[in-house]
């Protein structure tokens, strides 16, 4: 009897425990998606036309340059200087004039210098009367006349020009100014009637430093610059 009491609990253990693993359903787990099976292709992305349309979002755009734009032109002139600097009215200078070069400019002004100094020195501008504008010959011919009314003599003598060199530059069409500073050593001596020394030192040349102005007409045939003004 005792045997059978045995056999009938365990009977009925078991068949508790069957009940409670396939017995029960699970209630939570039957409402949840399936997990996919690795082994199967994924589902692909719906293309954008049969995605839902959020108004909400931004919508992302892509705004191109305006190719219609005009081309950006260089301020610079040809050589790549400013036009409002020395080398770029310079270089406009030469776009009037292909012929024109600084190197040859400044070595005639030199000459220039040299004659006329020497010419107003003597009293007698007649050899440089070609490159001398109306204002400025009308002064030197003053001085020269005052010089011989008080019965003085000027000695000049240049000793050396230390430097020539173009500081400014004015346009105005094919009219052209460009001032030249001179660098100079040279020997002035005014004397009087009875040669004796009024100013200067006839053996000693002093440092001189002059700006002088020249115009031409870059049209014009005629290939001289004018002397139009004087500062020492």
């Amino acid at each position: 009897m005792l045997d059978i009491l045995i056999y009938a609990a365990i009977a009925a253990f078991l068949a508790v425990r069957l009940w409670s693993v396939l017995g029960q359903r699970d209630e939570e787990g039957e409402d949840k998606p399936s997990r996919q099976s690795p082994f199967t292709p994924r589902e692909k992305t719906p293309p954008s036309s049969e995605r839902p349309n959020h108004q909400d979002a931004p919508e992302a755009t892509l705004t191109l340059a305006d190719s219609t734009r005009p081309p950006l032109v260089s301020a610079l002139t040809s050589a790549g200087h400013a036009p409002a600097s020395l080398a770029g009215a310079l270089d406009q200078i030469k776009m009037v004039d292909p012929h024109f070069h600084e190197k040859d400019f400044l070595a005639g002004a030199r000459v220039a210098f040299t004659a006329i100094v020497s010419a107003f020195a003597s009293g007698d501008l007649s050899a440089v009367t070609r490159f001398l504008g109306p204002k400025v010959r009308q002064s030197f011919e003053d001085a020269i006349a005052a010089r011989a009314e008080e019965n003085l003599s000027l000695e000049n003598r240049i000793e050396r020009i230390v430097a020539a060199d173009i500081v400014e530059a004015q346009h105005k069409g094919a009219h052209v100014a460009l001032t030249v500073e001179f660098i100079s050593h040279q020997v002035n001596v005014l004397r009087d009637a009875q040669s004796r020394i009024l100013e200067g030192t006839a053996a000693r040349a002093e440092e001189v430093r002059d700006f002088w102005v020249f115009e031409r007409d870059l049209t014009s045939g005629d290939p001289n610059w004018l002397l139009t003004e004087t500062q020492s």
